[in-house]
């Protein structure tokens, strides 16, 4: 595992901890898809609370980082942890009403506008 994190900038990076995060989530997405899971986890593991800390937990880092968390947990078997990093639903907007969209003005009441 070493050698795969010298390459990795410090933890004190001027550029911030996730530079490092966002670096071992990529390491851990491809020790993933060689079916390296343990030591894929060690990475995402340590990415996913760098990332929440940083972005949130709607962030696109954070979520592809929970999703493959829950991959993992759902390959090696581990269904209680699977179940902890299941995405959440997304947080939308509300849509506005027809009543509250914005309408093309007419050309009389733009007209009206400008004369007062």
């Amino acid at each position: 595992m070493l050698e795969l994190e010298e390459g990795l900038p410090s933890e004190h990076d001027r550029r911030g901890p996730w530079v490092v995060a966002e670096r071992r989530a990529f390491l851990g997405r491809a020790l993933m898809a060689q079916g390296k899971f343990d030591e894929a986890l060690e990475f995402l593991a340590g990415s996913y609370p760098v990332f929440q800390k940083y972005f949130g937990d709607n962030d696109k880092r954070t979520r592809e980082v929970r999703e493959r968390l829950h991959e993992l947990y759902e390959a090696t078997g581990d269904k209680e942890k699977a179940a902890l990093y299941e995405s959440p639903p997304q947080r939308h907007p509300p849509r506005l009403s027809r009543s509250f969209r914005s309408e093309p003005a007419s050309e009389a009441v733009l007209l009206s506008r400008g004369s007062s």
